[in-house]
């Protein structure tokens, strides 16, 4: 489970962003120059990425974002081709209207503001990861303590770092940030040449600095500061790990394309195998297809998981072609009462989920529904053939048509995304899965009477294009006929949009596979096989989660999320679920 993370209290003092409670500024009157002359050049951060083809920096303190938004600014006017991973540590992230009015007179400069606005992270404990500038710029952000995120990436992370850049508020006022254990840890991650640049001189922080192994000194910052801080290392003992170059991923749905395009993004080659004549096909051809969270309400691991995965899928595909933002209305019914509703949007806060009143329903729909609804306004629909079309076009991604045995003994690293195929071979480790089928109904949708409506959920869904209306369920638990189907689909429709007349169009029929816990299959499976299975009918969101997830053990790099995941998600779990009961599908498969 996740530390409990809440947005930062705020004051605006002399036009300054200042927090209450730390007593400090969070940056001087000048803002991005004093990112330039403390963090950026006295260190040579710039030149130096150019002599790279990977560059880690690791800041505490995220605060508004300036550090991250200049330096990032300036990596992208050098028309560098490195890639730049940028780690940050932050206890009370701030909300865009704050960031927005703190950074008013400079966003306009930074190519990059606009969109971590639209897609930053909710308040919710660990690790949150964001990609900028084609993929060049990896962003992951820690919500929680300094001690237990750098913990966390000092026990994942495997990459090392090339620049630290501390800037906590004030040590006297913000002492865990500036600790002799992470001070003392620092040279142990440090690459050769590695530095640390701080806005504090204090004493006791160069003295900690060069007991741990860096030459210090001071920077003469007159007339704006009288010094600030340059340390760099003088003997790294850092040693690299040596990470596979080539992965195979096998199956060209949306779980496989979204493994090749996270391996293919951190400088892995990819070999992506399909049977079909292209990517995809089968379950991940559906035409019209939604990015909605089917989040949990409690304060635990599942509900962590599920916020993390809908945050950084939702966020991932944002700018795609085969991508559309109109925002989503859940609406109370069997499964979403209104106290739940509320629970959530209270969890995910306000940029990520609102509640709503009927008035404002109507406004978003033209549809009197007399219902309470929560309002999340970063869900998308998308195409689905396009999107695996659009993920897998990369240049470290070679796809190859050949089916490949299941049961091939794998001798390099090989990634299994291949859905309910699985099935037919897997006892080790053993699953605890079925699958199960779904419908969506395609109606024409005559004028453009319901443009801009968002995805409607309530028992299924509704999604309105620009062409045609989508109609769905999540599951047939007793398999339905076409024509049962496309009725209660045409029932969905139709409350949704009383006035239209629906004219019946094409179907889309497929099957899912579920676990018996309702979660996902993600990780090692065995020695050299990972697996990217069993996403249900949420395959646009866990299935993309799940390709960074895999990606980010492979190489070696910090999970996008919390370290409980792991065993919410291994594929290992149903083995020791089996040692106390038996499958409770077996029955189910004879």
């Amino acid at each position: 489970m996740s530390e409990s993370v809440s947005y930062a209290d705020i004051e605006f003092q002399d036009g300054r962003l200042y927090s209450p409670r730390f007593s400090d500024i969070y940056f001087a009157k000048d803002g991005p120059a004093e990112t330039d002359r403390v963090f950026l050049d006295p260190a040579r951060i710039i030149e130096r990425i150019s002599r790279c083809s990977e560059f880690t920096i690791v800041e505490f303190g995220f605060g508004s974002g300036l550090n991250f938004f200049q330096t990032v600014q300036r990596f992208i006017d050098s028309k560098s081709k490195a890639r730049l991973r940028y780690i940050s540590f932050e206890r009370y992230p701030l909300t865009n209207i704050a960031r927005r009015h703190a950074l008013k007179q400079w966003s306009r400069n930074w190519n990059v503001f606009e969109e971590f606005c639209q897609t930053s992270p909710p308040p919710i404990g660990g690790w949150h990861r964001r990609f900028f500038h084609d993929s060049l710029i990896e962003l992951s952000i820690y919500h929680g303590s300094a001690e237990a995120g750098f913990q966390d990436f000092l026990s994942q992370d495997l990459h090392g770092v090339d620049a630290w850049f501390l800037d906590g508020f004030k040590p006297e006022f913000n002492e865990s940030m500036w600790s002799p254990e992470i001070l003392g840890a620092l040279p142990s991650l440090t690459k050769p040449q590695g530095t640390v640049t701080s806005f504090s001189v204090a004493g006791e922080l160069r003295r900690k600095l060069a007991e741990a192994g860096f030459a210090v000194e001071r920077i003469d910052n007159a007339p704006f500061k009288r010094h600030t801080l340059l340390a760099s290392i003088k003997t790294s003992t850092f040693t690299p790990r040596v990470v596979d170059n080539e992965v195979s991923v096998v199956g060209g749905g949306f779980a496989g394309c979204a493994t090749a395009n996270a391996l293919a993004k951190k400088g892995i080659r990819v070999n992506l195998y399909e049977k079909e004549q292209g990517v995809g096909t089968r379950t991940s051809s559906i035409p019209v297809a939604i990015q909605h969270g089917r989040l949990a309400v409690r304060e635990a691991t599942e509900a962590d998981y599920r916020a993390h995965a809908y945050a950084f899928a939702s966020s991932l595909v944002r700018g795609y072609s085969s991508c559309t933002n109109v925002g989503a209305l859940q609406f109370s019914g069997p499964n979403f009462s209104d106290e739940r509703l509320l629970r959530i949007s209270e969890f995910m806060q306000f940029e990520w989920c609102q509640l709503i009143d009927p008035a404002q329903v109507r406004e978003l729909t033209r549809v009197d529904s007399g219902h309470t609804s929560a309002w999340f306004p970063r869900s998308n629909y998308v195409l689905g053939p396009e999107l695996c079309r659009e993920l897998a076009d990369h240049p470290n991604i070679n796809f190859v048509q050949e089916e490949i045995s299941l049961s091939h003994q794998f001798d390099e690293p090989t990634v299994l995304a291949v859905g309910t195929n699985i099935l037919e071979f897997a006892n080790d480790p053993p699953l605890e899965s079925v699958t199960l089928e779904g419908q969506v109904n395609l109606f024409q949708n005559p004028g453009d009477s319901v443009a801009g409506v968002p995805i409607l959920i309530k028992n299924g869904y509704v999604v309105p294009t620009q062409s045609q209306i989508c109609a769905g369920s999540t599951y047939e638990y007793t398999k339905w006929s076409n024509e049962k189907a496309t009725q209660q689909n045409l029932i969905r429709a139709r409350e949704a949009f009383p006035d239209l007349e629906l004219e019946a169009g094409s179907i889309f029929r497929s099957q899912r596979m579920v676990n018996s816990d309702r979660f996902p299959i993600i990780g090692k499976a065995k020695e050299m096989v990972w697996y990217n299975l069993g996403h249900g009918s949420s395959g646009t969101i866990s299935a993309l989660f799940g390709g960074e997830f895999i990606a980010s053990q492979i190489s070696g790099e910090v999970l996008p999320s919390t370290s409980d995941t792991l065993n919410l998600l291994s594929p290992l779990r149903f083995r020791e679920r089996q040692k106390r009961r038996p499958n409770p599908f077996s029955k189910k498969k004879s």
